[in-house]
């Protein structure tokens, strides 16, 4: 897809979710500076949308272990989806174990690429490259590795 399309094509894929919705992500950033346009905390309103309508909704969030203002970023967006009912983890929670992945694995598609979900990935200050994918196949491939990430990041911080 183009790169300035992430956000409108994640939405929709967000808001299209009827079994699941499995997000994987490295950045989550909801800050004023950083979602000036907001995108970042309209793809968090969708996710809990998802919740209300009973879709199996996750949000993992890699977050960095050794840059402090990544790290702050992601933890304020996980006080901000759990206060969405969003079930959250953060993988850098646990010494050793983040990830750099960036995915959306709802239903049978998926969207797998470089996107963050930040102003600069999705405010066009930065080059990305993403794919949506239509592959029951590759959706439960994607999910079982989403699984694995999920149960090593432990219970859900914040709660």
């Amino acid at each position: 897809m183009p790169d300035g399309d992430y956000s409108e094509v994640a939405a929709e894929l967000i808001r299209s979710a009827y079994r699941r919705c499995l997000c994987s992500l490295f950045i989550v950033d909801i800050s004023p500076v950083n979602d000036h346009d907001l995108r970042v905390s309209t793809l968090l309103d969708h996710l809990a949308r998802g919740t209300w309508y009973g879709a199996d909704v996750r949000l993992l969030i890699g977050g960095s272990h050794s840059n402090i203002a990544i790290a702050e970023a992601s933890y304020a967006a996980l006080g901000v989806a759990k206060t969405l009912g969003i079930a959250t983890r953060w993988l850098s929670a646990q010494p050793r174990r983040g990830s750099h992945i960036k995915l959306v694995v709802v239903d049978d598609r998926l969207l797998l690429g470089s996107h963050n979900w930040s102003g600069g990935a999705l405010g066009g200050q930065q080059r990305q490259d993403s794919l949506l994918i239509m592959s029951a196949d590759l959706a439960e491939y994607y999910s079982a590795l989403f699984d694995e990430q999920w149960n090593r990041a432990g219970r859900d911080v914040l709660s």
